[in-house]
């Protein structure tokens, strides 16, 4: 069914949209962001008596390698999925191709589950306890994301009855 493979094509280039606008903005108004990586490992916005403060990491390089990392993920998830989005609306006419073309958005999907589920949720929310924070809390955001990248991988990994 060519509709549905070029609708999963055009979810996946909307989808790209996300972190590609993510990782640019992060470059392009570097310190917005790099203060929340600081706040977060510093675990300096956390309960006052949290016990769990001595996980802080209170190395500036440390941030700044972690918040590079996020950027290059971010940069890397919105490229596999555009080019994967293409490759599927290039490829709808053609039903093993198209199935190939699927292995760039998988890989992308994954890779934003990676940055906002296991690195915003996980690490960030749980590891740095940032959900105890009322200014530097990501767990929200970063949910209703990971939402949208389930819902497409579901989405994509269905098959296309010919």
């Amino acid at each position: 069914m060519q509709e549905l493979r070029r609708i999963k094509g055009l979810c996946c280039l909307m989808l790209s949209t996300y972190p590609l606008l993510a990782g640019i903005q992060n470059i392009t108004d570097y310190e917005s962001n790099y203060l929340f990586v600081k706040h977060v490992m510093e675990m300096d916005t956390i309960f006052p008596d949290s016990t769990l403060r001595s996980r802080a990491i209170t190395t500036p390089i440390l941030w700044k390698i972690c918040y590079g990392i996020i950027i290059f993920c971010e940069l890397l998830t919105g490229i596999l999925l555009l080019i994967g989005g293409i490759k599927l609306i290039a490829n709808i006419k053609n039903p093993v191709k198209f199935r190939q073309a699927k292995v760039l958005v998988y890989y992308g999907l994954f890779l934003g589950l990676a940055i906002w589920f296991f690195g915003f949720i996980v690490i960030a929310g749980e590891w740095f306890a940032s959900w105890q924070s009322e200014q530097w809390n990501g767990t929200n955001s970063a949910f209703k994301i990971c939402t949208v990248i389930f819902m497409t991988l579901i989405f994509v990994t269905q098959s296309e009855q010919d």
